[in-house]
């Protein structure tokens, strides 16, 4: 007698309690039933197999090991069929416990259902109803044991021919229910279950379900919509290039071989089109930890080939994705660490045009992972050593013009109508002018009718153009604790003469050979007005109240206020406290 049952007669008066016989029972073959043929056939094939694994001295039991099942092969499909059904077929009362070969008995069944629904067995609607039936009184989860997807895998074949049953209908209904059920509160699906479900409901809605050979979700869904607009010889180059690039799946990184193989389908369907779909995609893409979309690792294949396209354009949408990526959601984390970190990684090997390196210095300020923020800062470094530079002289000359003139304007013509973007010190306001000349509030509505993608391009450059400027001013305020400074030269090419950068400096002060200066036009004017010229390796700093004395603080205050400046950062107003 063990100490437990010792323990339990004495508290029990002497009389050793009796433990549930269901717990005593070693379910083994033996308990399978035997009342028809079929389930003989099933106890006989089972009992083969786990003789082969006892003599072998091992827990894995294979059907292969069984001469019955080899047979079966070439038998009769009803006999097939009726064999598959009766392996669901199991005593109640043997199946609570998993000692003995309980388990293993249960496998073999499973790996009859399995094996046979991968024949392509002529099933009927009764069988099918047999089969989910069987799914659905797995109570413990729908993923584990049964092999549902594939018998989601039958149902497809079928559905390609036959139109949905309406018993089978609500027995899917009835599945997906108990997939979102079988997850724990406040935690997400598995990625195999958020699988099952996307693949029951495109059963049940075929006409939204994406093409064959796609994973299921809403970026599938968008590559199947782009492929039905197209013409049936370039339909087939456009979801080739989809399903590959969902190979992208868990890996880290594209091999080279990934690439090679990449290169013909990406020739065939073109690089523009990929290019104008990445950014349209991009823009529009949400990542949900709670709700995992698997045909997202379309989305992460589609980065991969993101640097051998050759458009510096496309390093704003990758950067704004892979900044929403890393955003945290509460409870859970990040929403796609794998897409984020292909973002990067793309913007990293498009380091010849200067979008994505502005992009990697706006990401390493706005992103708020210090591991993440590590790692971009890993990246910068990496791509400045390529070029042969400082992080520093990089982010001084990496900043891209974006299509600005001198003025710090683009100007869009849309028709007999425009759209302008100005930088300004403050803000980059977006204009708009009527099919008349004379402003308008917002996009005319010829506009949106007849532009769509110039629009789209348009309001794009200028979301692109509003976070390099605020990128811009962090930097400008970080500088303060940085100590940096530049020489007179450097900062009149990088700085003063950027279009984007110039509204930003222009509204600042700076000290330069112990003066302070406000640059008006080209030229340096201290507080009384009177303008000077530096030599080129004259150093330059971006200037603090802390230098001056109270009274030139307040001559510059006095000075800022009668030019109507509105400085971009806290500046001549600073609130200063010296010790």
């Amino acid at each position: 007698m063990s100490i437990l049952d010792r323990l339990t007669s004495l508290l029990s008066g002497g009389v050793p309690k009796q433990r549930s016989s269901d717990y005593r029972t070693m379910p083994d073959v033996a308990d399978l039933p035997a009342a028809t043929d079929a389930q003989r056939l099933v106890r006989e094939i089972c009992a083969e197999a786990l003789a082969v694994a006892t003599a072998k001295n091992t827990w894995q039991t294979k059907l292969s090991d069984s001469p019955r099942w080899l047979a079966l092969k070439t038998a009769a499909e009803p006999l097939q069929i009726a064999i598959m059904l009766a392996a669901l077929d199991r005593d109640s009362a043997a199946s609570k416990s998993y000692s003995g070969d309980a388990y293993k008995v249960e496998a073999l069944r499973y790996d009859i259902v399995s094996q046979s629904l991968r024949r392509r067995l002529p099933l009927d609607t009764d069988s099918f109803a047999i089969l989910l039936d069987a799914w659905l009184a797995q109570s413990y989860s729908i993923d584990f044991g049964f092999p549902g997807r594939t018998l989601l895998g039958a149902l497809e074949r079928q559905g390609e021919t036959t139109p949905l049953d309406p018993a089978l209908h609500q027995r899917l209904v009835a599945l997906r229910k108990l997939a979102h059920r079988h997850a724990m509160p406040g935690h997400r699906l598995s990625k195999t279950v958020t699988e099952i479900v996307a693949r029951i409901d495109a059963l049940l809605d075929p006409a939204g379900a994406p093409a064959p050979g796609l994973p299921m979700g809403p970026f599938a869904q968008g590559c199947t919509a782009i492929a039905e607009a197209l013409p049936a010889d370039k339909r087939a180059d456009w979801l080739a290039l989809a399903q590959y690039c969902a190979t992208a799946g868990d890996k880290a990184k594209p091999g080279s071989k990934w690439r090679k193989a990449a290169e013909p389908l990406v020739a065939a369907v073109g690089k523009d089109m990929i290019a104008q779909f990445i950014a349209t995609s991009m823009a529009k893409t949400v990542p949900d930890p709670a709700q995992p979309d698997a045909s997202l690792d379309i989305a992460k294949g589609l980065l991969w080939l993101a640097p051998t396209l050759d458009d510096g354009k496309l390093a704003g949408p990758i950067g704004r994705l892979a900044e929403t990526c890393f955003r945290k959601v509460s409870g859970i984390g990040a929403r796609s660490v794998k897409l984020g970190n292909a973002g990067l990684m793309a913007l990293s090997e498009m380091a010849e045009h200067p979008h994505a390196i502005a992009e990697l210095f706006r990401l390493r300020e706005q992103i708020k992972y210090p591991s993440v923020r590590a790692l971009v800062t890993a990246r910068i470094g990496e791509v400045a050593a390529a070029i042969g530079k400082s992080v520093e002289e990089m982010e001084d000359t990496a900043l891209p013009g974006f299509g600005l003139d001198a003025q710090g304007m683009v100007v869009s013509q849309f028709g007999a109508c425009r759209g302008e973007i100005i930088v300004m010190a403050t803000e980059s306001p977006t204009r708009w002018f009527g099919d008349t000349g004379k402003p308008v509030k917002s996009v005319p509505t010829s506009v949106r009718e007849q532009f769509g993608p110039a629009l789209a391009a348009f309001q794009t450059a200028a979301k692109d153009i509003e976070a390099a400027r605020m990128a811009q001013i962090r930097r400008l305020e970080q500088s303060w604790l940085e100590g940096r400074e530049w020489t007179f030269g450097d900062w009149q090419q990088n700085f003063l003469q950027h279009p984007l950068r110039r509204p930003l400096v222009t509204a600042l002060l700076w000290r330069i050979d112990g003066r302070v200066a406000l640059p008006i036009a080209d030229t340096l004017t201290d507080e009384h007005g009177d303008a000077f010229a530096p030599t080129s390796d004259a150093p330059i700093r971006l200037w603090h109240p802390l230098d001056s004395a109270p009274e030139t603080v307040l001559r510059w205050r006095q000075r800022i206020l009668a030019l109507g400046l509105t400085q971009p950062i806290k500046q001549a107003y600073r609130e200063i406290y010296v010790l």
